[in-house]
This record gives structure tokens, sequence and C-alpha cells, in this order.
């Protein structure tokens, strides 16, 4: 699945600092992007940001894409 959109990473420290990002299309890049990431301090918090073109995602289609890396 394409989207309409793009979906942008913020990766914040435990200190509230930005330290990176990246913006993505598909889940298959998003899964490339966030390889580079994943070993990262546990403290690590994702904030998503999503930039929409000419159409809505439903929460489900939003999931599909980043639902494996939410973290509360």
């Amino acid at each position: 699945m394409e989207l309409k959109g793009t979906i942008i990473a913020i990766d914040k420290n435990s200190n509230g600092s930005m330290t990176k990002g990246f913006s993505v299309k598909t889940k298959d890049e998003f899964d490339e992007f966030y390889k580079g990431f994943d070993n990262e301090v546990p403290y690590t918090k994702w904030y998503f940001e999503i930039e929409l073109d000419e159409t809505e995602l439903d929460r489900d289609e939003i999931d599909e894409i980043i639902g494996d890396y939410w973290h509360f």
C-alpha cells in the first residue's frame, strides 16, 4: 500500500531532544529506515506526524504501516 502522503517519524531521546527523523510513503520504506534505529536506548520514543496530500487514511490503515512501532 502506498500513501498519498508522508509519515514523518521523529526519534526523541529520554531528555526530549530530537535525535533523528525520516519520512516514508510505504510500509517497506518505513521498515527499512527503522532497522537502523531498533538498537537505540530503551527510552527512545517515536512521534509520528501524518501529512496527507489528497486522501485521509483511517486508523486501521495507519496502524498497518506504523502499528508495530507505537511505543506508549
